[in-house]
């Protein structure tokens, strides 16, 4: 599915760089992050939140660590004026950064 989407794109604009690249990474790992969270901005860019929504949840599904997805979905369920939920993401998002500011710290304390 994700393939045809990038197909399409670039039918759409031949000069879509990250969707060549996008296609490439589907080819080698078909459940490639970036990919599926590129789709997910591409159908946000669209106004197609619920779309987008499940791409997003499908990049947390194969990766963890990262926050941009929960970010993108706390925009959704805002918009959607799904607070509770947008809050829960957004609460997730400072959880992640706050994990990863210690982690960096924590790096330049053992190195002194």
């Amino acid at each position: 599915m994700a393939i045809l989407h990038y197909k399409q794109a670039i039918n759409c604009d031949s000069t879509f760089i990250e969707a060549y690249n996008n296609l490439s990474s589907f080819a080698l790992q078909p459940n490639h992050p970036q990919a599926l969270s590129s789709l997910g901005n591409i159908y946000m860019d669209c106004n197609m939140m619920s779309v987008a929504a499940s791409f997003y949840k499908a990049t947390l599904a194969v990766t963890t660590g990262i926050s941009a997805p929960f970010n993108n979905l706390a925009i959704i369920y805002k918009q959607q004026g799904n607070y509770a939920e947008a809050i829960a993401c957004y609460n997730e998002v400072l959880r992640r950064l706050l994990l990863m500011v210690l982690s960096i710290e924590g790096t330049r304390w053992h190195q002194r």
